[in-house]
């Protein structure tokens, strides 16, 4: 089972067909993105602010890029029946994360000028 942070929420799941750690489900949530293997469970959970890009590869692969912290890239493909809709529903949700972010910043500064 999937820990959250306590405020992460799950948008959308989707089932995945096959990757390098067997079936499993994709999970976007509001966070980022969380890949949890039938087999092994957990194997890849990715915040909004590591991932370079994502991308459909084809019609049925989904691919995330991140840097780790110590600057390691990886990348991860997955296939599943829609990329184009995983991407849809990605780009849905990282643009209300980064609007969200875009308003605590605003709300940061006015507290900084006001003080």
């Amino acid at each position: 089972m999937m820990q959250l942070y306590d405020d992460e929420k799950i948008i959308k799941t989707f089932e995945v067909k096959k990757s390098i750690h067997g079936k499993g489900i994709l999970h976007i949530t509001n966070y980022g993105v969380c890949f949890e293997s039938q087999k092994y469970g957990i194997v890849i959970k990715v915040n909004f602010e590591q991932l370079k890009s994502y991308n459909a590869i084809k019609k049925n692969i989904f691919q995330i890029v991140w840097n780790e912290y110590n600057n390691n890239r990886f990348i991860y493909e997955v296939v599943v029946n829609s990329a184009k809709e995983i991407m849809t529903a990605y780009m849905d949700v990282n643009k209300e994360y980064a609007d969200a972010m875009t308003e605590i910043q605003a709300l940061k500064l006015k507290h900084i000028i006001t003080d």
